[in-house]
């Protein structure tokens, strides 16, 4: 058994030997008592308020400012560095307040969306925007996402979507959802899922010819508020407006029986290098979760840090060791840090958590035990 109190403060746990325990979640330490395991997570000084992302690998960070300009900062920035990005306006960026970003898979490409509903991309190696930039009138951007090979940017609004090419910036697509959708994401085949807050799940595909269509897959019983495909294309995983989080398994066309309840809205939903975790992220803690063909089974969790605005869950580069670690940007004493999420259990590839969770795990896997359920 565990359970989470309503501010996840309190952490209440029983095993099958009638021992129950009551814990108190501790506060993340200060940056000062934090010793990272790679020198390349230095960063920005200083403000929280902006928007920011962490490039995949952790290999830098990407900030937002007021001014309409995205600063792109490489692995191991020195302060110099930081300031000279500062000073830099030989490039002109938006003319207002960045509020949105989004980065590529690869982690080439920076997109970006201002105020003023205009968005660009930029280059991360570089750290300059492309030659185009397109206005995006109606409502106020939701989300930028790209496509797995980097060629197609879907800007999300609240009752459409408008399908970008990024060579050039050419709406491929401009698609009326008719309801407000809150999450959408690629799949590797290059499909377009989207949760409304009515519950429906669509997917948008295109043909030989490059047209876009859009379908009805199935509905859910609350609003649809996060979703995530895996990184091989077999599983979708829903969470809706209760904290229920269940998985859509593609192939099947149908839900797993087995589903999570959290105690508070889930605000992102990532996937490691290898797609059998996914994690999911509350407003205090990261919850890591595997993937099976009848469902989804909570692994462990980590207490998180408050992370940027607008700032997600990147891991360590593939192949690395670093590879099945999670971090998360944060500002810590007027600097912005990646900060590694403390699960237990070994870093080494296919090995999350202790023994008894892996045995534990595989029983439930096996239909021997019950799966744990995450409550109020």
């Amino acid at each position: 058994m565990l359970a989470f109190s309503t501010d996840e403060k309190v952490i209440f746990t029983g095993n099958p030997q009638s021992l129950s325990r009551f814990w108190q979640a501790s506060e993340v330490p200060a940056g000062a008592d934090v010793v990272l395991s790679d020198t390349e997570h230095l960063p920005w000084q200083p403000s929280a308020d902006r928007v920011t992302v962490a490039l995949p690998g952790g290999k830098g960070l990407a900030i937002g400012d007021p001014a309409g300009h995205v600063h792109i900062l490489p692995g191991g920035a020195s302060l110099a560095d930081v300031q000279a990005l500062s000073d830099d306006v030989s490039f002109v960026g938006h003319t207002a307040e960045v509020v949105r970003l989004g980065v590529d898979p690869s982690g080439s490409l920076i997109a970006s969306a201002a105020v003023d509903h205009t968005v660009r991309v930029w280059n991360t190696q570089s750290g300059q925007p492309q030659a185009w930039i397109s206005h995006i009138p109606g409502d106020a951007v939701e989300d930028l996402v790209f496509s797995p090979d980097g060629t197609v940017l879907a800007v999300l609004k609240a009752t459409s979507l408008d399908l970008l090419n990024v060579e050039d910036g050419s709406v491929a697509a401009e698609v009326e959802l008719g309801e407000p959708h809150e999450s959408v994401a690629f799949a590797p085949d290059g499909r377009l899922y989207a949760g409304a807050i009515t519950g429906a799940l669509r997917v948008l595909s295109r043909d030989n010819d490059g047209n876009w269509s859009i379908q009805q897959l199935g509905q859910v019983a609350g609003a649809i508020r996060q979703l995530a495909v895996s990184p091989r294309g077999e599983y979708l995983v829903l969470v809706d407006d209760t904290g229920l989080a269940s998985q859509f398994i593609l192939a099947e066309g149908r839900l797993g029986s087995q589903v999570l309840q959290f105690p508070r809205p889930v605000e992102e939903i990532a996937f490691g290098h290898s797609g059998a975790r996914a994690y999911f992220r509350t407003a205090r803690w990261t919850h890591r979760v595997s993937l099976g063909v009848n469902g989804l089974h909570w692994v462990d969790s980590a207490f998180s840090p408050k992370p940027l605005n607008g700032a997600r869950i990147v891991f360590g580069a593939a192949g690395s060791d670093t590879a099945n670690r999670a971090y998360l940007p944060a500002a810590r004493n007027g600097f912005v840090e990646l900060v590694e999420l403390g699960f237990p259990g070994s870093a080494a590839p296919g090995l999350f958590g202790n023994r008894e969770e892996l045995l534990s795990e595989w029983r439930q896997r096996l239909g021997r035990a019950e799966p744990v359920a995450l409550a109020d």
